[in-house]
């Protein structure tokens, strides 16, 4: 008895400790009261998952897709404003409005200007607006989207406590503790990082084996420490299998096969005091991509610049917050050898969330002058090609850019995204505005990049099914929990 004693405490110890583990349906779960969210998820997933294989089109939003489709591959901003598709409203703008309805068996889409119908998850409206404005002997536009969706239960505070889960599950001391048997998939991922894929694998069965399968994860994270306090450092690296998407969606390979080596997207976000928060990275050029942030306790941890964490001033999504950050991004793009690069354009963000609002606001704030170079088709330098027009590439794509920060006079361009309460029920409001410059030459160099990345229509079905499937096994494993 005296040895069985301190075996079955070290025994209960275990279980508690393994029971105490953090998983991937511990965080949907968190997403209703009570840790109601798996049905909530599933709700949601379902709607995904109509808009994906079960969408359907009234004859006028077929006409109206068809056109889009042509006249932005055209870049055609007076084609679009003067076409009967394109409404009087208020404020000298012109608009069309598109609603869509969750039917439970289908998603349609219909072109009119009916308000948002709320009665049903995932029912939402969308307008565009555009203004024509003719000032200093050029002509610009400006484009407005307003959004609205119906989203029911998951409210802001849904949103927030999924996000700070699964940041949970990652988290250095988490780690140590699951548990999960040990799976197949993903077998690249080796050493501290295993267990999370395992639990993946364990929690999310069918959804985690598609992941797996379509993409190829070279790193995850690192667990470390600080001053004697743990953290999660992701370094998350990793590319789309191409032999697989080969197999079971050719055109989606086809796509990104075309579009290798077209641009290089960089994306860095910090606070107030210019601390580093996340680095995001798409590389066409390697075709893979690259997510860095560090972690704690479900939080976003500052990193100073000595690289230490500032854990004092760790960001939470979930509760009250008013948080101001700064973002600065990059884009360099390679269209048939003429290379564009913006330079480091900054952005200021704003979240905002309360016990039933959740909002992300973003504006422009630095636009630097871009930089133009190479040949176009390998053959056209760019001082042969300036001969051909009134000014010169340098020029054009800084008024174009110029004109996209001083949008809304002066006021720069602007989006937000924020989850709201109405009528107790949660809705999402999505909402930007911009300008553009009408510029014939800048028409036709846009309208040589639109072409090479738009997808067409063949490509545009492989990625709904690509998607269709994902949220099909997604479901399979909600309905599981």
């Amino acid at each position: 008895m005296r040895i069985l004693t301190p075996l079955s405490g070290l025994l209960l110890l275990g279980l508690a400790t393994i029971g105490s583990a953090a998983t991937f349906k511990d965080a949907v779960k968190s997403m209703g009261p009570g840790n109601t969210g798996a049905p909530l998820a599933r709700d949601l997933v379902t709607v995904l998952h109509l808009m994906s294989e079960k969408l359907q089109y009234d004859q006028n939003a077929k006409q109206f897709f068809s056109f889009m489709n042509d006249a932005l591959e055209d870049f055609d901003f007076a084609r679009i404003y003067n076409s009967p598709y394109m409404q009087p409203t208020q404020g000298g703008f012109r608009s069309v409005t598109l609603n869509g309805r969750n039917t439970g068996t289908n998603y349609q889409v219909a072109l009119n200007p009916d308000p948002t119908d709320y009665s049903a998850l995932g029912n939402a409206r969308a307008e565009y607006r555009m203004r024509q404005n003719d000032l200093d002997s050029k002509r610009t536009y400006t484009a407005q989207l307003d959004f609205d969706a119906a989203l029911k239960k998951f409210d802001a505070q849904a949103m927030a406590r999924l996000i700070e889960n699964i940041l949970r599950v990652v988290d250095a001391e988490n780690i140590k503790t699951l548990r999960a048997n040990g799976s197949a998939l993903c077998p690249e991922i080796t050493g501290d990082f295993r267990p999370v894929v395992d639990q993946a694998a364990a929690d999310l069965p069918q959804s985690a084996a598609l992941f797996c399968k379509y993409v190829e994860l070279k790193s995850i994270g690192t667990p470390r420490s600080s001053g004697g306090k743990s953290y999660t450092e992701i370094a998350m690296r990793g590319k789309f299998r191409m032999n697989a998407l080969e197999n079971d969606f050719p055109q989606f390979k086809k796509f990104m096969k075309n579009i290798r080596n077209l641009f290089v997207l960089q994306i860095y976000t910090s606070d107030t005091k210019g601390r580093n928060l996340s680095s995001f990275v798409i590389n066409a050029q390697t075709e893979e991509f690259y997510l860095a942030f560090n972690t704690a306790g479900g939080k976003i941890l500052p990193m100073n610049k000595d690289q230490t964490p500032a854990f004092a001033d760790a960001i939470s999504f979930s509760g009250i917050n008013d948080r101001k950050f700064y973002l600065s991004f990059n884009l360099f793009v390679n269209v048939h050898g003429l290379k564009i690069n913006t330079g480091n354009i900054g952005a200021y963000l704003r979240y905002t969330t309360n016990n039933e609002n959740l909002s992300f606001f973003a504006k422009l704030t630095h636009m630097p002058e871009g930089k133009v170079s190479g040949a176009l088709f390998g053959v056209l330098p760019t001082w042969l090609i300036d001969l051909s027009i009134p000014s010169d590439l340098q020029t054009l794509m800084n008024s174009f850019t110029e004109t996209v920060f001083k949008a809304n006079n002066g006021e720069g361009s602007r989006a937000e995204i924020a989850w709201k309460k109405r009528g107790g029920q949660a809705v999402m409001h999505a909402s930007a505005s911009t300008e553009f410059l009408e510029n014939r030459f800048i028409r036709i160099g846009m309208k040589i990049w639109v072409k090479k990345f738009r997808p067409n229509e063949h490509v545009q079905e492989d990625i709904r099914r690509f998607i269709g499937g994902y949220t099909r096994a997604l479901l399979n494993d909600l309905n599981a929990m």
